[in-house]
């Protein structure tokens, strides 16, 4: 072969690869992609002698939260941040959320069903009993785990997780390390037995452990805490169950004192829905299942796991204010709802039809025999408590009176231990009967108005409540007028109007709203996690967008 040949020939083959992977590298930034969203939150503090006495002194007039998300996507490679600032942060916030940084960066890769995550992440095994880590920014939540994230889903009806990692606590990381792995494994796609069956049958297994050194003085504490659940989901037709079981090590802590008794947790829900009726039930049983990855933390900081409430997350303005804050100490939940469409051009469902829904939930202890030694207590798996924290009665009627009038209308009862829940200095059991209603009338021009009228009626803590919101939208206009009135408040000087106008523009995916007035206090909670919200009066400046 002469050697220009050869030489050529060579040349080729060491230069190919090189040349081929350039092509292929233009074609991979040519489909690379940036997003992102932000939001920012300012608000103004004025003095409002009529609140005094409910809040403290905020020693700055002016409060800011605001975030911006990155993402950047290559073909298989995803990468992220989040950058953070609170200067400082606003009224009702853990003040340890202070000055500002990157919280939150990964970097996260995709190859034949194995990806890879290094970072920052969020995570949920099954329901969240063993493990779960998400961010929710109303509440100023995120249990984020900074580490590594191993999933594959390379096998067909298969997908296995495990990771390790340390959790976010504010700007700093929580003490201790999460250490965890899941499999989810569907039956009828790895058994030939069930392939094809109308029985749809998927279950999963997790297990969950911490390691914190023992640095205390006086007791022996166990340096790795492990939790293991199993669960299992079924379909057929129009029926659905799902059953999950949690089991934890002794765990001594500062929320449960220090005591040596192991944890559980057991969550049942049934539903059928079909010809226009939907039924659901639900049960769950809590005994010492708080799960942290630092024995000293409190409220909600570095928490691993999550327990779903089997109580309604009411949305309506007053009601809202007792919501249900879950025990992981103990508690037994019972949950049913039943929701019909009734028919349209019928007498009951009128010519557009109408939708009535109506729930029950109630929530009591654990039954606990004390002990004298340093398991704390005892307790009968299957015994309810004595002692209720939480009942809900509700009913919901939602009707369409024409093409352009929709009007929903509820009554809710509530009964809530505050002895226990805590949602403010209240001593007792609150118990109150609240009644909404809402038109929603569309306009011309892709124009709406919506009117809420509500009433809570209590004697107890701060006494009954009316309340009137207005609201009109439009293609890129919305403006909101509300008065929440305390007329039923037992002490002088309290008996309060809580005035606010609202109004803003949106723009595609751009948001900005300036609201000015008094805020009540109150509780915000989503799924059972709450923050403390003070009262306070001021204007409130919000601006958002996403690209």
């Amino acid at each position: 072969m002469p050697s220009k040949f050869r030489f050529t020939v060579c040349a080729f083959l060491l230069y190919a690869p090189i040349l081929l992977a350039q092509e292929d590298l233009e074609q991979l930034l040519n489909k690379a992609e940036i997003h992102g969203d932000f939001q920012s939150d300012f608000q103004y503090y004025q003095d409002d002698k009529a609140l005094e006495s409910q809040v403290q002194q905020i020693p700055e007039k002016m409060g800011s939260n605001s975030y911006l998300n990155l993402s950047y996507s290559m073909g298989n490679l995803r990468a992220g941040l989040r950058y953070e600032a609170y200067f400082p942060a606003l009224a009702g916030f853990d003040r340890r959320y202070n000055g500002s940084g990157i919280a939150n960066r990964f970097v996260t890769y995709d190859w034949k069903g194995l990806e890879v995550t290094a970072g920052h992440f969020y995570e949920q095994f099954g329901s969240g009993i063993t493990l779960r880590t998400y961010q929710d920014w109303n509440l100023g939540y995120d249990n984020a785990i900074d580490g590594f994230r191993v999933v594959y889903n390379g096998l067909k009806g298969v997908k296995i997780k495990g990771l390790v990692g340390t959790q976010r606590l504010y700007f700093s990381k929580g003490e201790g390390t999460v250490r965890g792995a899941d499999a989810e494994v569907s039956l009828n796609d790895v058994l030939p037995c069930m392939t094809n069956k109308k029985l749809m049958w998927q279950i999963g297994g997790s297990f969950v452990s911490k390691y914190q050194a023992d640095n205390d003085p006086l007791l022996k504490l166990p340096e790795n805490v492990a939790t293991w659940g199993l669960r299992s989901n079924w379909s057929i037709d129009k029926l659905t169950f799902y059953a999950e079981y949690a089991a934890k090590n002794n765990d001594p802590s500062f929320v449960n004192s220090n005591i040596y008794k192991a944890g559980n947790a057991l969550l049942f829900t049934g539903s059928y829905a079909g010809n226009g009726l939907g039924i659901s039930v639900g049960a769950k049983r809590i005994d010492n299942m708080d799960f942290r990855s630092d024995r000293n933390a409190s409220i909600n900081d570095v928490l691993i796991n999550y327990l779903p409430p089997l109580t309604p997350q009411h949305t309506y303005r007053l009601v809202s204010l007792y919501p249900y804050v879950t025990q992981p100490l103990g508690e037994m939940a019972l949950q049913a709802e039943i929701s019909y469409n009734i028919p349209e051009v019928s007498a009951l469902g009128g010519k557009f039809g109408s939708k009535v829904t109506a729930n029950w939930s109630r929530v009591n202890n654990i039954d606990k025999t004390p002990t004298n030694n340093r398991l704390g207590y005892t307790s009968d798996f299957m015994k309810f408590g004595d002692q209720r924290y939480f009942e809900n009665v509700s009913v919901d009627i939602n009707r369409k009176l024409n093409e352009k009038t929709k009007i929903t209308a509820a009554y809710i009862y509530t009964e809530l231990n505050n002895n226990v829940l805590r949602l403010s200095d209240f001593k007792g059991t609150i118990y109150s009967h609240s009644v909404v209603v809402n038109v929603l009338q569309k306009l011309a021009s892709r124009r709406s108005i919506s009117i809420n009228a509500e009433w809570m009626g209590t004697e107890q803590e701060r006494g009954s409540w009316a309340s009137l919101a207005l609201e009109f939208t439009e293609k890129w206009f919305f403006a909101a007028l509300s008065d929440d009135y305390n007329y039923g408040n037992p002490e002088k000087g309290l008996d309060l109007h809580y005035m606010s106008g609202t109004v803003g523009v949106k723009k595609g995916a751009t948001r900005f709203s300036t609201t000015f007035g008094r805020q009540r206090a109150g509780v915000i909670c989503v799924g059972g996690i709450c923050r403390l919200v003070p009262a306070t009066s001021g204007l409130t400046l919000s601006l958002s967008s996403s690209f």
